[in-house]
């Protein structure tokens, strides 16, 4: 059985601040940190790029 994750739409994202992040464990991230964050480890934060 396959589950959907939805982001929450009042919930802000603990890396850029936007709303609509989901709720992983206690760390919420929305979609755009978590594709940019290595998903596989997120307690290593997330890698630079040329932008920051």
């Amino acid at each position: 059985m396959k589950t959907e994750i939805k982001p929450d739409e009042n919930l802000t994202c603990d890396e850029c601040g936007c709303f609509s992040a989901i709720d992983f464990g206690g760390q919420k991230i929305c979609a755009d940190c978590y594709g940019t964050k290595c998903s596989c480890c997120p307690e290593f934060g997330r890698e630079k790029t040329e932008k920051d």
